[in-house]
């Protein structure tokens, strides 16, 4: 029996189900996208979880009890969870039964398949989370808000700043990140390109900077 054959069986209805949903919520997250909405956006609706990911090198073999905490809720997207548990779940769920089947040319019951693949697909998705939270954790650290630029150095690149008028200048941050902004003059002063300046503060649209000084 070919793989395309055994997904369409009875038996295997709610893993083909799940694939869908998955195919139906990337394609929803991907039209809200286009309109500056995301499905990410209902992680509002849960609490900020207490999760010691860093502590954990080791994938626990059994299920917490707490299953909130165990897939990351309130610490990944929680549109990152739903495709996560959703997906391993339809896929084990079919590859499982297709293994099967080569072996013993029957399909297994549909409560203990089920089971199975949710066993499988909370495992999975709790490894699969872990790495991505620890991936995000490690990104927050070396993020810098526009609002840590101010008093840094940079240099002009595109165009001549006034009090009216906006040019672009290239900035540095502690981390060696290259942030490219907009600035203006903060007094009468024409900055020119190739000139070094200082952002001094930022306002809405860009950012107000001086001459760098000398001794700096």
């Amino acid at each position: 029996m070919y793989i395309i054959d055994l997904v369409l069986l009875p038996e295997n209805f709610e893993f083909m189900l799940a694939l869908q949903l998955v195919a139906s919520l990337f394609v929803l997250e991907v039209l809200c996208m286009l309109v500056g909405l995301t499905l990410s956006s209902l992680d509002a609706l849960f609490p900020d979880l207490s999760i010691d990911a860093d502590a954990t090198h080791a994938i626990q073999p059994h299920l917490p009890s707490n299953l909130f905490s165990f897939l990351f809720f309130g610490k990944v997207p929680f549109i990152i969870i739903v495709l996560s548990v959703i997906s391993t779940y339809g896929l084990s769920g079919i590859l499982i039964q297709y293994i099967y089947f080569s072996l013993y040319a029957t399909l297994l019951p549909r409560v203990i398949i089920n089971i199975i693949a949710t066993l499988v697909s909370l495992l999975l998705s709790h490894v699969g989370l872990q790495y991505i939270y620890k991936l995000l954790k490690s990104s927050e650290k070396e993020a810098v808000s526009l609002a840590d630029l101010i008093g840094l150095s940079g240099k002009i690149i595109i165009g001549h700043a006034t009090q009216t008028v906006s040019a672009q200048a290239k900035v540095k941050d502690q981390n060696g990140h290259t942030h490219y902004v907009m600035i203006r003059s903060d007094t009468p002063q024409v900055l020119r390109m190739g000139e070094h300046i200082t952002l001094i503060q930022q306002t809405h649209n860009y950012f107000l900077a001086t001459i760098q000084d000398n001794n700096d």
